[in-house]
């Protein structure tokens, strides 16, 4: 055999070898896939009602990571994610990233609601007031994909003033959460539900403490279904009732490529305000439109528009997955 020929032999064997070696190198997790969807209906004081995905994503869980891929979101319903984004999780950090954008928010478990938070609208003043928090065990749920459940309830009221360059708003807020909790599995987590418990305002600390606390005492299991009714009031007696529904589907057992749990390296780390303004302006790019830029508090239409944006901050507020 030539020379040539014997180098090409072995080209060949080492590159049929070195992609083999790479797959068995490659780590991975006992954990769990399942479907995550948190849906919402409002029912205005006008009697109209509207459905919509607050988020909805596949989620992929190990005892010590975890990651959701978004797949549907509203920002309005209070999703804090976008679409085609996807959430990762560790035992310190819950991180956004939007691919598209190359961007990230890495948020510290320790203060996630209070950083999520920090994306309200500028100029706004919410206070939260006279928290009430209660808690029940309801006994036994009926059992949700082959594991039997414990119900427990948690009950929120509090009363909001909001107020805004041109305008106040007052409410009180009267939340009921119903929780089905499968007892705790190995590698079995829903680390994503804190997304969606961000109250912005002084004063919120309190409903936070008081509502962990209550959360406590439903022990270490996973909620596989949540019903959250809100029921807010207005100054006006005007009546707004949400109803989100978050609920865990399509589980099964499987081996997690430790890998896709691992944040980019070379993405640019924002803030939550920050990545949530990049979709709104690709979007009005796209159609051809201009991208929404914040108008003087003079301008034509900027009360309906403060207001629109108000409203959707106190409905969204006491929502729980």
């Amino acid at each position: 055999m030539s020379i040539v020929r014997r180098i090409g032999v072995a080209l060949a064997i080492a590159g049929s070898v070195i992609p083999l070696a790479a797959a068995t190198a490659q780590r991975s997790s006992p954990g769990y896939t399942y479907r995550l969807t948190t849906t919402g209906r409002v029912t205005r004081p006008d009697g109209r009602t509207t459905d919509y995905i607050v988020m909805s994503g596949r989620a992929l869980v190990t005892e010590k990571a975890g990651r959701l891929d978004v797949d549907g979101a509203s920002r309005q319903g209070g999703g804090i994610a976008h679409k085609d984004s996807y959430i990762l999780y560790d035992a310190t950090s819950m991180t956004i990233v939007q691919p598209r954008d190359r961007q990230m928010v890495r948020l510290a478990l320790e203060n996630l609601e209070r950083n999520l938070a920090g994306g309200g609208i500028p100029g706004t003043s919410i206070q939260i007031s006279d928290v009430a928090v209660a808690f029940e065990k309801l006994g036994a749920g009926e059992p949700l994909l082959g594991m039997a459940t414990t119900k427990y309830r948690i009950t929120q009221d509090y009363k909001v003033t909001a107020k805004m360059p041109l305008r106040s708003r007052n409410s009180s807020e009267h939340i009921v959460q119903d929780v089905w909790m499968a007892d705790e599995q190995k590698g079995l987590l829903n680390p994503f539900a804190r997304l969606f418990r961000a109250s912005p305002g002084s004063g919120y600390g309190e409903l936070l403490t008081k509502t962990a606390e209550a959360e406590s005492r439903m022990g270490r299991g996973i909620p596989l279904r949540t019903v959250t009714t809100n029921t807010s009031t207005s100054g006006r007696n005007d009546v707004t009732q949400s109803v989100t529904t978050m609920e865990v589907t399509d589980l099964h057992a499987e081996n997690i490529d430790d890998d896709i749990l691992a944040a980019p390296t070379d993405y640019q780390v924002v803030q939550v305000g920050e990545l949530a303004e990049a979709p709104a302006a690709r979007e009005g790019a796209q159609s051809g439109q201009p991208a929404k830029v914040a108008r003087p508090a003079g301008a034509d239409n900027s009360a309906a528009e403060a207001k629109g944006d108000l409203v959707k901050i106190l409905h969204g507020m006491g929502r729980r997955p």
